[in-house]
């Protein structure tokens, strides 16, 4: 059973003579709690209203609030009250066939892009959460996922392996994978995997769930490794650093510096890294110069006075460790 969330709404409340009428029932007494919470009046026009049945006879006396909670049970959705009388009304079968999808349509009343989609076998194994609400740099995205943030720098999406760095200096890296079709989200940072969609059960209600799976992001994540290591669409030069730039793995790009004390001095080597970051149209420099590895490296290739004040002069601006950190 998977937790949804907690719904509050107004039950309507009718009387003849001495017979109160909730939802499509009628009851000779209510429980001394409820009828002391009936409120004849109250500023409530947007507020969820559970409405009786058509019963002429009957006038409004007022409404009383009760709280629920909601779950996913068996494939179905299901309501439950900590009050036994409470927990009468949302049995009713007003309330199961009419009233409780007019609860998921205003739950769901920002929810309108999500695709129709079936309930995945191991549903009991994910969470349901309100909202996907991620960081989506390194993240793959499905054409399903509508983002409603665009300032990221680098995302993976489904199809034929490809590398476009787009008008938003967006790193957009294409590749394909059996395992993108069951999700709409992979987040590669956490190892977190994200589905939502519009479910038919016993109502139609938009979900969002989400399941940790460290093992199987990374395994995702070295099938991309992989082709970029294979394809013949990078040069020798730009290749790490794209290894780099899906990975974020600093180690990768400590051994290419390494490799370039052997054959630069550092003016030199930053002349060469600027035209080659120029030509890939992403700028690594804040990388290089926080690291302290690298900055090793550089300080031992460094051999005139200019080339050093220019080193210093970065890793002054690049490395966040030497600053003052201010908190707003």
């Amino acid at each position: 059973m998977l937790y949804i969330g907690e719904q509050a709404i107004l039950v309507e409340v009718q009387k003849h003579a001495s017979t109160f009428l909730i939802g499509d029932e009628t009851f000779d007494l209510l429980p001394n709690k409820i009828e002391n919470a009936i409120l004849s009046s109250a500023n409530w026009n947007r507020a969820l209203k559970y409405k009786n049945a058509d019963r002429p006879a009957f006038t409004l006396i007022g409404y009383f609030m009760i709280r629920f909670e909601i779950y996913l049970s068996d494939n179905k959705i299901i309501c439950l009250s900590k009050n036994s009388f409470e927990q009468k009304i949302l049995n009713q079968s007003k309330f199961q066939n009419e009233f409780l999808q007019e609860i998921f349509d205003f739950r769901n009343r920002n929810l309108k892009h999500f695709k129709v989609k079936s309930l995945p076998n191991d549903v009991e194994e994910l969470n349901i959460i309100e909202k996907i609400d991620v960081n989506l740099n390194h993240v793959w995205m499905g054409e399903n996922y509508k983002p409603d943030k665009t300032k990221y720098k680098v995302y993976f999406k489904t199809g034929k392996f490809s590398f476009e760095q787009n008008f938003r200096n967006q790193s957009i890296y294409s590749f394909e994978n059996e395992n993108f079709q069951n999700w709409d989200l992979i987040d590669f940072k956490t190892g977190m995997f994200y589905l939502q969609g519009e479910f038919n059960l016993n109502i139609s209600v938009n979900l969002t769930f989400e399941k940790e799976d460290k093992i199987l992001a990374q395994e995702i994540m070295n099938q991309l490794v992989a082709e970029i290591n294979a394809s013949e669409d990078f040069t020798p030069e730009t290749k790490p650093w794209h290894l780099y730039n899906v990975t974020r793995n600093e180690e990768i790009i400590v051994e290419t510096f390494k490799k370039y004390a052997n054959s630069f001095e550092y003016l030199d080597l930053m002349d060469y890294l600027n035209q080659l970051f120029k030509s890939m149209k992403i700028n690594f420099f804040p990388t290089i110069f926080a690291n302290q590895a690298i900055q090793k490296i550089l300080f031992k290739i460094a051999q005139t006075d200019k080339s050093k004040i220019d080193l210093e002069n970065n890793i002054q601006r690049f490395d966040s460790t030497l600053k003052p950190k201010f908190e707003i």
